[in-house]
């Protein structure tokens, strides 16, 4: 019977296993910063998409602005604000079905997006 003698070390075990939890750990802040700018740019396009909506519904002549928000869970929501609240509100509702529509100080629709 042949009897090999293999090197083992816990130290060179134990870096080992530093250099991968340290690479893993790269990997994982690299994955949250992507996210995160990910993230960053949808909200960005959510204002940039609220700011022009709103534009438009002032330029037909709007005061106020009316929304009705479809939930994905189910449910819906109605409100009605100034645009400058609207501005504020958009952008965190955009990824949901959402309708936008324009009333004068008459009540009456003079613009409206979904």
């Amino acid at each position: 019977m042949n009897a090999t003698i293999a090197y083992t070390s816990s130290r060179h075990q134990d870096a080992l296993v530093g250099i991968a939890r340290i690479a893993a750990a790269g990997r994982v802040q690299a994955a949250r910063q992507a996210a995160e700018a990910r993230r960053a740019e949808v909200q960005r396009t959510r204002r940039t998409l609220a700011s022009i909506y709103v534009r438009e519904a002032v330029k037909a002549g709007a005061t106020r602005l009316g929304m009705k928000v479809c939930f994905e869970e189910g449910g819906k929501w109605r409100t009605s604000m100034t645009p400058d609240e609207a501005l504020t509100m958009l952008p965190g509702v955009l990824g949901e079905d959402v309708e936008v529509w324009g009333l004068n100080d008459a009540n009456e629709y003079v613009w409206s997006m979904w």
